[in-house]
């Protein structure tokens, strides 16, 4: 048996149709990660510190219905090449982490 395992770091700018370049933001208790970068911030960056780099920085939140969406799409277009197909967005629960 074959495995492919896809890595897809722009699913949640891409499930929100938006073709801005806004960092999306994603909470672990109280505080808040960006998870896409712009500007001068990368993935990973806290929320507060991009802020400081870059004050005029606009975020958007994480839509998990949509990237669940958008990943079941995929998951449907690669079951035509093969099956079984599991399609799964792991949450790493660890601050920062992309």
């Amino acid at each position: 048996m074959l495995w492919l395992c896809l890595h897809l770091p722009q699913l949640p700018l891409s499930a929100l149709d938006s073709d801005s370049d806004c960092p999306i933001v994603d909470q672990h208790g109280p505080h808040r990660w960006l998870i896409t970068g712009a500007g001068q911030v990368r993935p990973g960056t806290s929320l507060a510190q991009a802020l400081m780099l870059e004050p005029a920085l606009r975020t958007r939140g994480r839509r998990a219905d949509a990237e669940q969406a958008a990943l079941t799409g995929l998951a449907h277009a690669a079951y035509a090449y093969g099956q079984p197909v599991c399609a799964q967005i792991q949450d790493l629960h660890e601050p920062g982490r992309v």
